[in-house]
């Protein structure tokens, strides 16, 4: 392939205009991409929990349960008490509330003659010592309560409420989660600690992870990935080029996912930085080939010999990586099946960038800015050494120690980073207290 039969080298300035539009048009639809964090999301990867999801939901009639955890060495106390009962009363003003039920708020059969009467758990007013005591030895060994609604060792005590409202929005899961944790505010203490477990919460929880991973892994990683890529390519305005074609594409890729009826989820999130990966290494590698180029001949023979060089390279690459994407469609698991489909539908887009607008946008900026490519030889590692990236590598031999302490440092930090991600995904793990 040269350059006078690819259009988008030899009219790129013409071919470029036109896809602005279509550029413009899937980076729109990116900004309507949301994250799924749906709990029922992570279920589906596991049929067992699945499946007991779902028989339990059909009891609820789509009715959502928040249950409550109150902690406390005097749960079974007059003072402990009285704090369950005013909890379970506060949860009982909320909007959309079923029921409630607790140790105040639930009821026990009790023969009397030959019949049953309910009465309650705990009694309403002020209890004896010997009162306390009985109850409390009935919900620790009872089969019913035990393990359900109190704790083997009697400090904690389930409070479970049942709400019928809708849950169907990020923003109305989030208003859901502050309006509760504002009611349960004034109960939480040292001396009774609360915790809320709720599908709608979980949803909630899942998302403050990612963004507190994004926080903590992204910025180390631009900086390393930036370090290496300048350090190949040696020049400023070309990792300018690179950078741009790269967040183009990268903001584009949501957008076309979405067009393609895909949904970021906590599994496939993590195809992106990965397809972002292929997409520096295409370009790395045509911006390495063009810069080895004659710097003597014109720009469209420079394109012409660097596609020469590059394209069937990538070609197969891209194949390659398409068929191996596309294998776990095979895969039982509907989000392995997607992670792949998506996968090498991302890929083609790569390649199609790459070779197609994405050649125009370089085309542009080299003769734009020509020092990008401005090589007096082939040998890359003859050139201007008046370059920013000549002076780093001139620094990094002349000041070599004082360079490895701060890897090492770069180094620490990072490790110390990676052992607060949140790598297990699974919804048990944010039950967990």
């Amino acid at each position: 392939m040269n350059a006078s039969r690819n259009p988008f080298v030899r009219f790129p300035g013409i071919l470029f205009a036109l896809f602005v539009g279509v550029v413009g048009t899937l980076i729109w639809e990116s900004t309507k991409v949301t994250i799924d964090t749906d709990p029922l999301t992570l279920l589906e990867s596991d049929k067992r929990h699945q499946e007991t999801y779902d028989r339990i939901q059909s009891f609820l009639s789509d009715n959502t349960v928040v249950v409550i955890s109150v902690e406390s060495d005097r749960i079974f106390s007059q003072a402990g008490f009285d704090h369950i009962r005013a909890i379970s009363n506060a949860l009982g003003q909320q909007p959309g509330l079923v029921d409630v039920k607790s140790l105040t708020h639930s009821s026990k059969p009790v023969r009397k003659g030959l019949t049953f009467a309910m009465e309650p758990f705990v009694p309403a007013g002020t209890l004896n010592d010997e009162r306390i005591e009985v109850i409390r030895q009935f919900s620790v060994t009872h089969p019913l309560v035990r393990n359900i609604m109190v704790s083997p060792d009697g400090k904690i005590t389930l409070i479970t409420a049942t709400y019928k409202r809708d849950f169907s929005t990020p923003k109305l899961r989030k208003a859901f989660r502050a309006e509760t944790g504002k009611i349960l505010q004034p109960f939480d203490s040292s001396e009774y600690k609360i915790r809320m477990i709720s599908l709608p919460f979980i949803a909630e929880e899942i998302s403050e992870s990612f963004l507190r991973d994004l926080w903590l892994v992204l910025p180390g990683t631009a900086l390393v990935i930036l370090f290496i890529i300048g350090m190949t390519l040696r020049s400023f305005s070309c990792l300018v080029l690179l950078l741009l074609s790269e967040v183009a594409l990268m903001a584009m890729l949501p957008g076309v996912l979405g067009l393609a009826g895909f949904t970021l989820t906590p599994y496939n999130l993590l195809l992106l930085p990965l397809l972002g990966a292929v997409n520096l290494t295409i370009l790395t590698h045509q911006l390495t080939a063009l810069r080895k180029t004659n710097a003597t001949v014109s720009l469209d023979n420079r394109f012409a010999a660097m596609l020469r060089e590059v394209f069937l390279p990538s070609l197969f690459a891209t194949i390659t990586t398409a068929v191996g994407l596309l294998s776990l469609a095979v895969s039982e698991v509907s989000h392995v099946r997607d992670f792949g489909i998506a996968g090498a539908i991302g890929v083609a887009v790569i390649f199609t960038w790459n070779f197609g607008p994405g050649l125009s946008f370089l085309r542009l900026g080299c003769r734009a800015w020509p020092s990008a490519i401005l090589l007096e030889t082939n040998n890359m590692t003859v050139g201007n050494t008046s370059t920013f990236f000549s002076w780093s590598v001139q620094t990094y031999f002349m000041r070599r120690w004082q360079t490895l302490v701060v890897a090492v440092i770069l180094l620490l930090s990072a490790l110390f980073a990676a052992t607060h991600l949140n790598i297990d995904i699974r919804a048990i793990r944010f039950l967990a207290p």
